[in-house]
């Protein structure tokens, strides 16, 4: 029997529909599978938001405010609520302002104080370094908390003495290249040369300015 096209090209075509059907049953069997794998993840995740939720879901499908408990709609706090805890933020976060300017002024204020007079920002590396150094080094030790204390006292007396001078400026300008000189230290991460170095500023400015 000789060979003939037209029935060659049958058999060609009649192959690839059978590989063409194998190839979609095989896809579609592995969409069924990702589609079940989602199915299940989606029942996981449901039943661990009921489980967790569970106690403020109630029967018709609706939630309590986890403030008050009124009957609301979505998980959370009713609006009421909500501004309430909008205004109790605020006053914390004012709270915790005022309470990290009173802490800057009692233990970098000259660092304020010379900041201010030459119109620099309190953000500076100078004021930063201070924090660090007061933080880190020296209320970490009973001597550097009694320089503290000493310092807090003396510190206002001190400023006033500067200001009240007619060469205020030029004052502030050497008090500042000394701070400069204990940032570099303290950035470096020698926190005791640094101290050495404060602590040497501020004798040396209480004894040319405060009277004991």
């Amino acid at each position: 029997m000789g060979y003939d096209p037209l029935e060659h090209g049958m058999k060609m075509a009649n192959e690839f529909r059978e590989e063409r059907r194998a190839w979609r049953r095989e896809t579609m069997s592995a969409l069924e599978g990702i589609m079940n794998l989602d199915k299940e993840r989606m029942q996981r995740e449901e039943a661990q938001f009921k489980s967790k939720y569970n106690h403020l879901l109630l029967d018709e499908g609706k939630f309590s405010c986890i403030g008050c408990g009124k009957k609301i709609s979505i998980i959370g706090l009713c609006w009421q609520c909500e501004k309430q805890q909008e205004l109790m933020d605020s006053l914390s976060k004012r709270d915790d302002e005022e309470s990290e300017k009173k802490s800057e002024d009692c233990s970098c204020y000259i660092t304020s104080a010379c900041l201010d007079e030459l119109g620099l920002s309190r953000t500076a590396p100078e004021m930063q370094a201070m924090k660090v150094l007061t933080k880190e080094h020296i209320l970490k030790s009973f001597s550097g908390i009694k320089d503290y204390v000493r310092y807090g006292k003396r510190a206002p007396q001190v400023v006033q003495a500067i200001r009240a001078k007619e060469n205020a400026k030029e004052i502030w300008e050497q008090v500042y290249t000394s701070l400069r000189k204990v940032a570099s230290s303290v950035n470096s991460g020698d926190l005791k040369e640094g101290y050495a170095k404060y602590k040497d500023l501020v004798l040396g400015l209480e004894n040319r300015f405060v009277k004991i």
